[in-house]
């Protein structure tokens, strides 16, 4: 009875053994695997909408660090970016006041919004076909835009019109600068 115990001993202890033997192989392999399967889960860093989605392919591979797609986060403030013409910059300056007109809806019911300049690039751009503009980004107030979109959907890359007042004028500076801009160039040399 002792032999049949001992017997039963060591065939435990050397299965016990070889279980713990593929478990330490295992291990490993189920640790690597698992690593691999956390790179497939993209995670945003915020909730918000996606745009300019650059991979359709399901199970796809990316490269690292190659962009996916922009997320506009939803709690982040409303950012315009403007084109603003070249002979505009020396009037142009953070912390001015802008008017934005939503131009993918109706003006006539529409009203518009208001908001700050916040940033005006330090360079101008120039398009392939040579058009040159400067930036400037344009915070939304949030107040104003709750109270003129109260039901208006926006989308990122949505079209808007900036007015950014810059010189105060009367009405007979209007009608008279042109004429005065035209005497002070008419008798120059060239």
């Amino acid at each position: 009875m002792n032999r049949l115990f001992e017997d039963h001993l060591t065939e435990g202890s050397q299965g016990l053994s070889d279980i713990q033997g593929d478990l330490a192989n295992i291990l490993p392999r189920l640790q690597s695997a698992k690593a691999t399967l956390d790179l497939v889960e993209v995670k945003a860093p915020a909730a918000g909408t996606v745009f300019g989605l650059t991979q359709f392919t399901n199970g796809g591979i990316v490269s690292p660090g190659e962009r996916l797609m922009e997320i506009v986060p939803s709690n982040s403030p409303m950012i315009i970016e403007a084109n603003l013409p070249t002979t505009d910059i020396a009037e142009v300056k953070a912390g001015m006041r802008a008017e934005v007109k939503l131009t993918a809806y109706n003006q006539s019911i529409t009203p518009s919004v208001w908001g700050e300049v916040t940033k005006v690039s330090a360079d101008r751009v120039t398009l392939d076909n040579g058009t040159s503009f400067y930036t400037a980004e344009v915070r939304i107030d949030p107040a104003s835009l709750s109270h003129a979109a109260q039901d208006l959907q926006l989308y990122p890359g949505m079209p808007a019109e900036v007015i950014i007042p810059t010189t105060a004028r009367t009405a007979l500076q209007y009608l008279v600068g042109p004429v005065t801009h035209s005497m002070s160039q008419a008798f120059r040399e060239r």
